[in-house]
């Protein structure tokens, strides 16, 4: 195999793993962004978001806490019990 070659494989190598990596970290975004709207609809049907409890979600970006705090949405009876809980 030549050199060209060879730099072109290693080229076009480098660029598939760059695209793998963009899809997962587009795919991670997608979801924590779908988590983080899931929470923000479940506490609008409870009332108005104060600005500094949604500025505090949409900030958020560990999956596991996301995931605890749609839980918590979910059962909350109020705003200010949610807010309590986290």
């Amino acid at each position: 195999m030549k050199s060209f070659e060879i730099e072109e494989r290693i080229r076009e190598e480098g660029i598939a793993e760059g695209k793998a990596v963009g899809l997962a970290e587009g795919m991670e975004k997608g979801i924590t962004q779908g988590k983080i709207n899931d929470i923000l609809d479940l506490l609008n049907d409870l009332g108005e978001i104060p600005l500094a409890l949604r500025e505090r979600i949409t900030s958020q970006r560990d999956e596991e806490t996301l995931r605890a705090w749609l839980k918590l949405a979910a059962k909350a009876e109020s705003i200010e019990d949610f807010t309590k809980q986290i």
